[in-house]
């Protein structure tokens, strides 16, 4: 009776009107009162969230639509290595503005697909990195679970955060291939894309070799690597280049490799990779072009000059104790491993096995194939290299696919670039940054490895599409 009293008085839509404003104001009052309350301590990270919520509120507001959340996935290159500012939290991590910008689309677009019930772009790519991404994150609750009894006396509350932070490191790059993906549909788009990458690549190229006032770029990690792949890939593969744009690249080319391979040659995981690349590139596009290059290869490897440069970069590596010394921290991540290899100690958690065991030694891998064993399992690297498989084959496929053309030199790039970060991982962890290596704010420059491998969802995407488009125009004629 009371109920269709009310509805007499207030239709529905008046009566939630009404409702929503109550709740609007009332939540107001109390945001304020809380906020009031925290404002004594404004290091707070509690109080750093709650004065975040009307900006993130604002943000969600302005992303939620589809055209403005594909730009700012296409300056997302900008973001990762030409901002230099990071967000405090109070609790000693600072968050690179990247990291909040990979965490607040995935938010977004995650919330999207409930309420709308759309899905991913199909992909093989798929699969393995949700399932990784999902070893991941119950490798977390796994190492607390199994956590060694002697750990539990000396365990320091704050390293949870950490261990959601480094987390989150792993979850947020796979989310940025998935983005990159999902949202760049377009051949300009990524061609755009491209270009952001190579102009601030340039310009931290020239600021390094001249000492140009470009401080505040945040490049670092693969970039050279990555310098190389764009910029030889375009050399070989891209048809109809105009040869000054050709010359131009080449002049790119030889400075990047002169700065990282002959200025910074004690820095093995800084030039190796390149070096792996322009192989790889060259395979990927032409058989008789590789063979060909390893010929010259082989005929520079006996060369004088070459011999005495690998042997002095051997020399130095040893003299710092890199060679030796790494063997060793193998050697304990692997006894750990054996205790721990379902699913390992749970994100950067061996650091805290190592500094209760092996104290005076406690250093991290600086390989992220053991990182992964230690952190995920032997499980963990076991989906790792699903999708390094799962890449490769995806590349090469959309290679022998694509037309001539910038999607054809796009796939790859990407795939040979893919290749060489896989090698790198050997060499350091500049595709999964350990928290206490690279730390948090490596992300920026990490994460470019994954963006690169998002392309190529995006490209199957596009030959996809074009297909359909063929087939379509063959049935109207």
């Amino acid at each position: 009776m009371r109920l269709n009293l009310v509805q007499s008085y207030f239709p529905r839509q008046r009566l939630l009107h009404w409702l929503l404003s109550i709740a609007m104001v009332l939540g107001v009052l109390a945001y304020c009162v809380i906020v009031g309350m925290l404002a004594r301590d404004p290091q707070s990270m509690k109080t750093i969230l709650l004065l975040g919520l009307p900006a993130g509120g604002l943000a969600l507001m302005f992303f939620s639509g589809y055209r403005r959340f594909q730009f700012a996935l296409m300056i997302l290159p900008i973001v990762m290595l030409a901002v230099p500012y990071t967000l405090p939290t109070g609790a000693g991590p600072e968050l690179p503005v990247s990291f909040v910008l990979v965490l607040g689309m995935t938010t977004i677009w995650c919330a999207s697909m409930y309420l709308r019930g759309r899905q991913l772009e199909p992909s093989p790519l798929n699969r393995p990195l949700l399932v990784f991404g999902a070893i991941c994150s119950l490798s977390l609750p796994w190492s607390i679970i199994w956590r060694d009894p002697i750990l539990i006396d000396h365990w320091d509350g704050q390293f949870i955060i950490v261990q959601v932070l480094a987390l989150l490191i792993c979850l947020l790059s796979i989310s940025a291939t998935l983005l990159i993906g999902n949202f760049l549909r377009t051949p300009r788009q990524l061609k755009f894309f491209t270009i952001l990458f190579m102009v601030i690549f340039t310009l931290n190229l020239l600021g390094r070799i001249y000492n140009l006032p470009f401080r505040f770029l945040n490049v670092g990690g693969l970039w050279g690597t990555w310098f190389v792949a764009i910029t030889y890939g375009l050399i070989i593969v891209q048809p109809g280049l105009r040869w000054w744009w050709r010359v131009g690249l080449f002049v790119l080319l030889g400075m990047t490799l002169n700065l990282i391979v002959i200025k910074d040659s004690f820095w093995v995981s800084g030039w190796m990779p390149a070096v792996i690349a322009i192989f790889a590139i060259t395979w990927l596009h032409s058989r008789r072009a590789f063979f060909v290059l390893l010929i010259v290869g082989a005929l520079l490897y006996q060369m004088p000059p070459v011999i005495t440069f690998l042997a002095e970069v051997r020399q130095d590596n040893a003299a710092e104790g890199s060679t030796t010394g790494r063997v060793k921290l193998w050697r304990t991540n692997i006894n750990l491993v054996q205790k721990h290899w379902v699913l390992g100690t749970g994100p950067a958690g061996y650091a805290y096995y190592y500094m209760t065991y092996n104290h005076d030694d406690a250093r991290s891998t600086h390989n992220n194939f053991f990182d992964i064993a230690a952190q995920f399992g032997v499980i963990g690297l076991l989906v790792w290299f699903w999708i390094v498989i799962a890449a490769v084959r995806e590349g090469s496929y959309l290679i022998q696919r694509a037309p001539p053309g910038f999607l054809r030199t796009l796939a790859v790039i990407a795939t040979g670039g893919w290749i060489s970060a896989t090698a790198s991982m050997f060499f350091g962890d500049w595709v999964l940054p350990f928290y206490y290596n690279v730390t948090i704010r490596g992300f920026g420059f990490t994460v470019m490895s994954w963006v690169f491998l998002g392309t190529l969802i995006s490209i199957r995407h596009l030959l996809h599409t074009q297909a359909e488009e063929c087939v379509q125009c063959e049935a109207w004629t």
